[in-house]
């Protein structure tokens, strides 16, 4: 795909991925509990692990000179594996989180700074 037909979107979910990745995982070891996720199939709850981190959609907003604050939204997909190691059976939930970024061009976002990674 040539560079002219990628999107600033598609730059964000391959340029700052592991970020993502790293925000999710503090932010559901810190909120787990606060959460409210339904437990369906399994008895006990044990441990919890990220499946896939996606970023859904990119909103982008123009700041003086070449600097942009652009807010993204993530859902986190994870799973709850039972506690009861007699069973073998999980519970996945998604969880949609709003990061709010800004950066420079200027300096090809090397400068990027996640503000806030929070529930949306």
């Amino acid at each position: 795909m040539a560079a002219a037909h990628r999107s600033f979107a598609e730059y964000v979910k391959k340029r700052f991925d592991n970020n993502f990745w790293a925000a999710a995982e503090s932010y559901l070891e810190a909120n787990l509990d606060s959460l409210g996720i339904e437990l369906r199939r399994i008895h006990r709850a044990g441990e919890t692990e990220i499946s896939d981190v996606k970023v859904e959609h990119v909103w982008v907003e123009d700041k003086p000179g070449m600097e942009i604050h652009f807010d993204v939204a993530v859902s986190i997909w994870f799973e709850t594996h039972e506690g009861d190691y007699h069973y073998d059976d999980y519970d996945e939930n998604i969880v949609w989180m709003m990061a709010h970024c800004r950066g420079d061009l200027d300096k090809n976002l090397d400068c990027f700074l996640q503000v806030l990674f929070g529930k949306s």
